[in-house]
C-alpha cells in the first residue's frame, strides 16, 4: 500500500514586528506630547519666539512676572471699556497662540484700578520722554542713575525702580536708570601665560572666549603650552565681549629631514709661490716626418737660341820629314820559348800596322 501524506499546517505570522511598530509609534505620541506641553506651559520654544499663552482673566500682578521670567518684552496698557474687574487683563496684542518674535512687544490690557497705577514700560525712551510718560499715569520721577548697557543707546532709559508692571499708589515716585552705553574692556598681557590662566583673564576682563591658534616649536622649547601672542594688544580698550585671538606654543615633530643644499662662501686661496722644480730630462720621442711627393713641376719650355758657329779654317800644317831607320839584317838569334802577356810585343817584333811601308819610304826617297 502507499504511505499517507501529512500536510504540513501552516506556521502562525510572527507578531513581533507589529509589537516594534506600536512601540515606536507610542513613542512618538510621547514625544509630540511632552513637546506640547513643554510649550503650553512655558509659552516659548528654542529659537527664541514665543507662542503667546491666554493671559486674559488673571491679574496684572500675575501675568507681569510671567512675562518677565519668559524674557518677553511686554507693556501694561489700561483699558477703561474693558468688561473685566479692576487690574484683570482682558487680551493681548498679538492674541493667545500666535508666536512672538524675539523681541517684539506685546502689549497687555488691564482693567484700570482706583487709586493705584501700574509703571508703564519705558525702556528705550529719553528721560523727558519718561517723564511725560510716567506723569500720564499719575507719577513722579524722583531721579536717573547713569548704568552701563549693551543693548540700550546711551541717554536712553534701562528699567525703572518699580519694575514695569507692578502696582503702586497714585503719584509714587519712580527712579530712572539711564544708559551710559557700553563699559569698555581691557585687555590684558597674557603673553607668556598658560591657555587656562589666559582664558580666566579674559573671563575676568569681561571678554569673549578666545580663539586659539597653535605654533609648532621645536622639541624641549619652553614656550610650549604658553601663549606666544595675542590678536589685540595689552592695555586696548575693547567692546565687552570682544573675541581675542591666542597664540598657543605645541610642540613639534623632531627635524629629520636633511637641510637644505646650500653652496659655501666662496673664499680665495692665499697667493703662494709654487717651488721652483726642474721637470725630469726626457728625450723627445723619435718623429719621422711626413713622406711627402714633392710637387710635379715642368720646367718651363725655352728654345735655344739661334746661333751659327763661326768660321774658322783648320790650320795647314805639314808633316815632319822623318828619315827611314836604314836597313839592316836581323841577326839570327834563338828565342827563348816565353809567355807572351796579351797587350806586349815581344823585343824587337813590331806589328805588321807598324811595319814600315817601303813603297811610300821608296817614294819618299825618291822625291828627295
Amino acid at each position: 500500500g502507499t504511505m499517507p501524506v501529512r500536510q504540513r499546517q501552516p506556521e502562525p505570522r510572527s507578531r513581533n514586528g507589529w509589537y516594534a511598530l506600536a512601540a515606536f509609534l507610542a513613542l512618538v505620541a510621547l514625544a509630540i506630547g511632552g513637546f506640547l506641553l513643554y510649550r503650553a506651559i512655558n509659552g516659548g520654544d528654542a529659537a527664541g519666539q514665543s507662542t503667546i499663552a491666554n493671559y486674559a482673566g488673571q491679574s496684572i500682578d500675575d501675568v507681569s512676572a510671567k512675562l518677565e521670567d519668559l524674557d518677553i518684552t511686554f507693556d501694561p496698557l489700561e483699558d477703561p471699556n474693558a468688561n473685566r474687574a479692576p487690574g484683570i487683563v482682558d487680551r493681548t496684542e498679538p492674541k493667545a497662540g500666535v508666536l512672538l518674535g524675539a523681541g517684539q512687544l506685546l502689549r497687555v490690557y488691564y482693567k484700570p484700578i482706583p487709586d493705584q497705577s501700574v509703571i508703564p514700560n519705558v525702556q528705550g525712551e529719553t528721560v523727558e520722554q519718561a517723564t511725560v510718560i510716567l506723569a500720564g499715569r499719575d507719577l513722579a520721577v524722583s531721579g536717573t542713575t547713569r548704568t552701563p548697557s549693551e543693548e540700550i543707546a546711551e541717554g536712553r532709559v534701562v528699567r525703572t525702580t518699580p519694575r514695569i508692571g507692578r502696582r503702586v499708589d497714585k503719584n509714587s515716585s519712580v527712579e530712572l536708570f539711564v544708559s551710559e552705553g557700553p563699559v569698555l574692556a581691557v585687555v590684558p598681557e597674557m603673553v607668556g601665560d598658560s591657555e587656562l590662566t589666559a582664558r580666566n583673564e579674559l573671563a575676568a576682563a569681561q571678554l569673549g572666549v578666545p580663539f586659539i591658534e597653535t605654533t609648532e616649536l621645536p622639541p624641549g622649547d619652553t614656550r610650549i603650552g604658553l601663549v606666544i601672542a595675542q590678536s589685540e594688544p595689552a592695555g586696548t580698550d575693547v567692546e565687552p565681549g570682544t573675541v581675542v585671538t591666542l597664540t598657543v606654543g605645541a610642540e613639534g615633530d623632531p627635524i629629520t629631514s636633511l637641510p637644505p643644499a646650500t653652496l659655501p662662501p666662496q673664499t680665495l686661496p692665499p697667493a703662494t709661490v709654487p717651488p721652483e722644480t726642474q721637470p725630469p730630462a726626457t728625450d723627445p720621442p723619435e718623429t719621422q716626418p711626413p713622406q711627402t711627393d714633392p710637387p710635379e713641376t715642368q720646367p718651363p719650355q725655352t728654345d735655344p737660341p739661334e746661333t751659327d758657329p763661326p768660321e774658322t779654317d783648320p790650320p795647314e800644317t805639314d808633316p815632319p820629314e822623318t828619315d827611314p831607320p836604314p836597313t839592316t839584317a836581323a841577326p839570327t838569334t834563338v828565342t827563348p820559348t816565353t809567355t807572351q802577356t796579351e797587350g806586349t810585343q815581344p823585343d824587337g817584333e813590331t806589328n805588321g800596322d807598324e811595319r814600315p811601308n817601303d813603297g811610300d819610304g821608296a817614294a819618299n826617297g825618291a822625291g828627295d
